[in-house]
């Protein structure tokens, strides 16, 4: 079964950003990108960047990995 890595993501991302009741503007602030850049990624239009996804998942409170997971 083929996987889209970047929806996967995106939908991790948006997930977890909601269960902390962050919008995206502060999530994208904590991260140093833009708020339109994390909407791209959590549409799954965009993959973050190795550091950016380490950043991402610090500032959510889960692994890199975790992020990565096809549930």
């Amino acid at each position: 079964m083929k996987h889209n890595i970047a929806k996967i993501i995106g939908l991790h991302v948006l997930t977890q950003r909601k269960l902390l009741g962050l919008d995206q503007k502060d999530l994208a602030a904590k991260v140093g990108i833009t708020p339109a850049a994390l909407c791209l990624i959590e549409q799954g239009k965009r993959n973050p960047s190795l550091s950016t996804l380490g950043l991402l998942a610090t500032a959510l409170g889960v692994t890199p990995s975790a992020l990565l997971a096809p549930d």
